[in-house]
């Protein structure tokens, strides 16, 4: 196990280590992106200040199923519990074309008829549209539906979202 001061700045967040599983050092991780296999792509993930090497991980019934090279046994792993596991960005794939992974978009600019009102701070997934929920310059939040008829586009380097805001009865 590896302890240095990691710059997180270049990292995504890939998902949240849950529970342990078994006596071995197991651990069970919940994935952001449930239909991602890049956990299965990798050999090493970041949590806290760690680089912890992946020895194997496997598709189980409730999910993903993490053995870390330095943690064999169940004690080695407790205090992992509720850690958020980060990948180097550079190790994730380019989104399909006009898509956009979440991590591009938080924190982006917000724009309406081209005056900036606020930041990207959230996108909450719903069975309809995922709802983006934006800190206005006032400090207030809205919330627009990610659809058509209110997100007009997106520029990822300059990390700028064109929007039309609903309007208010």
């Amino acid at each position: 196990m590896t302890s240095i001061k990691v710059d997180t700045s270049n990292h995504v967040e890939l998902g949240i280590l849950v529970k342990p599983h078994g006596l071995k050092g197991e651990i069970k991780l919940k994935l952001h992106s449930p239909q991602s296999d890049l956990i299965f792509k990798i050999n090493e993930v970041f949590v806290s200040n760690l680089i912890l090497k992946i020895d194997y991980c496997k598709k189980v019934s409730s999910g993903i199923l993490l053995k870390f090279s330095s943690k064999n046994n169940r004690n080695a792993i407790e205090g992992l519990i509720g850690e958020k596991i980060y990948v180097d960005k550079n190790v994730i794939p380019e989104a399909p074309y006009g898509e956009n992974y979440y991590f591009e978009l938080i924190g982006s600019k917000v724009v309406y008829n081209n005056a900036e009102i606020g930041t990207l701070i959230e996108i909450v997934e719903t069975k309809a549209n995922n709802i983006y929920v934006i800190k206005e310059l006032d400090g207030k939040e809205i919330l627009i539906p990610k659809t058509k008829s209110f997100i007009k586009k997106f520029n990822k380097d300059k990390k700028i979202l064109e929007v039309i805001l609903p309007e208010v009865i």
